[in-house]
């Protein structure tokens, strides 16, 4: 029974992963701070409610360079899986909080930056409390001294999964805006305080409050864009 219940959560996680892809191929994209989109190993941090976003982003924007993520334990970790499979990123898992060492998983995601990847990071996730920052993403970043590359999400019309952090869905034909901010560095020996994790918050904030100005913006007013210099898996999706 674990097994089929294990299957269930896996398979209707990557069938979310794949209706996000064929919805973000249909969507009228806006895309500002492409300048700072990296070309190597970074850290991508953002908000868990547009998690589903920013992974189709990075699908199609970001494909040429490998991504990997976090999971976490048990079945909300099986569904996770199954997304981040479905978006084409590899996974680690971390234990529950405050029960086992993450370290173990965390230096694996580590030899993965160190080794040319994308770690993709929910800084309020997996379980909240929401947009409150956890030091992870901050930890990875000076662990590597690779960037730490603040993005912001939106898309309307969508759907909001009835959860705990209102997980944006986008619908078919959907204005998406995603924008980028410039990275933050961390040196080997400074600390990760709460105001280095509320500021990284004011910041994700910030760029996120664009994307929601980007497509919220009456139709006569709204320019949706997605630079000549950015490529895109496939065909242009800014038709």
């Amino acid at each position: 029974m674990s097994k089929l219940v294990d299957s269930i959560f896996y398979q209707s996680g990557k069938l979310l992963a794949r209706y996000c892809l064929w919805a973000a191929g249909s969507a009228r994209v806006h895309i500002e701070g492409e300048v700072y989109l990296p070309t190597g190993a970074a850290v991508l941090a953002g908000w868990h409610t547009p998690y589903l976003l920013s992974m189709a982003f990075r699908y199609y924007y970001l494909y040429k360079i490998p991504a990997l993520s976090f999971t976490p334990p048990g079945i909300v970790g099986v569904e996770m899986r199954g997304k981040l499979d479905g978006f084409g990123l590899r996974t680690e898992e971390l234990p529950a909080d405050y029960i086992g060492n993450p370290a173990g998983a965390m230096k694996r995601v580590l030899r993965g930056l160190l080794g040319g990847s994308l770690v993709v990071v929910a800084v309020d996730g997996p379980y909240g409390p929401l947009h409150r920052v956890r030091p992870g993403a901050w930890w990875l970043a000076r662990a590597s001294g690779c960037p730490l590359i603040p993005m912001g999400f939106a898309a309307r019309p969508a759907l909001h999964w009835p959860r705990w952090d209102r997980h944006i869905i986008p619908l078919p034909r959907a204005r998406m805006a995603a924008i980028i901010g410039p990275p933050l560095y961390l040196e080997r020996r400074q600390s990760i305080d709460e105001g280095l994790l509320a500021e990284l918050g004011a910041t994700i904030d910030r760029l996120t409050q664009r994307a929601w100005q980007v497509v919220d913006a009456p139709a006569s007013q709204q320019v949706l864009s997605v630079p000549a210099s950015v490529s895109r898996r496939g065909q242009d999706f800014s038709a």
